[in-house]
C-alpha cells in the first residue's frame, strides 16, 4: 500500500492525454456485453463476468481511476488481473486531481474467461498501492452465437468535469423508438 500523503513515484505510466468522455471502442454484431467494477480497502478482490453459454470474447478493456486529491499516477503493473500486470494505453487527467486510464485486456481475459463454464466468472484483482487507487472496471465483450439480432456496444473513456460536462453520442443512423425490441443501456462509471 501507498502512504497517505505522499504519491508514489511511477515512471513508467503512459503519456497524459485530456478531454472528455469520448468513444474509444466502437463494436457490432452478434455480441453481448458483460460489465463489472470494483473498489476494495484492501490490496485485492473480484471482479465477475457474465459469460453467456457458448460464447467467446472477442474484446475485454479495464478502466480505472486513482484516488482523487492524491495527483497519485497509476503504474504498469501496478493492478493486475489473475496476477496478470496490466499495461495501460490511455491516461487523462480529471478536474479532481486524479488519473483516469484505459487498457486492452483482452490477452489477460480471453484464455480465462473462455476456458470457463457459462455462468458467472471470477477473475482476481489486485491493486499494489490501494490507498492510491479508486477502483476498476472491467468490460467484455462476446461473440455470442445465441443472439438473434446484431447489437452494437461502443464504450467512452475520459474525465468529465465535476461541475458539469457535456458529452455528444453520435448514431449511424436515427433511433427507432417504435421498435418494441429496441433496447438502450447507457451506465457511467466515475
Amino acid at each position: 500500500g501507498g502512504e497517505p500523503g505522499v504519491a508514489p513515484d511511477n515512471l513508467d505510466a503512459p503519456e497524459v492525454t485530456s478531454g472528455s468522455i469520448s468513444p474509444v471502442i466502437a463494436e457490432s454484431g452478434l455480441i453481448n456485453l458483460s460489465v463489472d467494477g470494483l473498489g476494495v480497502a484492501g490490496s485485492s478482490g473480484t471482479i465477475q463476468v457474465k459469460k453467456p453459454a457458448g460464447a467467446t470474447v472477442r474484446s475485454a478493456y479495464m478502466a480505472a481511476a486513482s484516488t482523487g486529491f492524491t495527483g497519485h499516477r497509476i503504474g504498469n503493473g501496478e493492478i493486475t488481473i489473475a496476477g496478470n500486470g496490466v499495461a495501460w494505453q490511455m491516461e487523462t487527467a480529471s478536474s479532481i486531481g486524479s488519473y483516469n486510464y484505459w487498457a486492452d485486456v483482452t490477452a489477460i481475459v480471453k484464455p480465462l474467461v473462455d476456458a470457463a463454464p457459462a455462468g458467472r466468472v471470477d477473475l482476481a484483482i489486485g491493486e499494489a498501492n490501494e490507498a492510491w487507487i479508486d477502483g476498476e472496471l472491467l468490460a467484455v465483450i462476446f461473440d455470442d452465437p445465441n443472439q438473434t439480432s446484431e447489437n452494437s456496444v461502443v464504450l467512452l473513456f475520459g474525465a468529465q468535469e465535476v461541475g458539469g460536462d457535456t458529452f455528444n453520442i453520435a448514431f449511424a443512423e436515427p433511433i427507432n423508438k417504435g421498435n418494441p425490441d429496441l433496447t438502450l443501456d447507457l451506465s457511467l462509471i466515475h
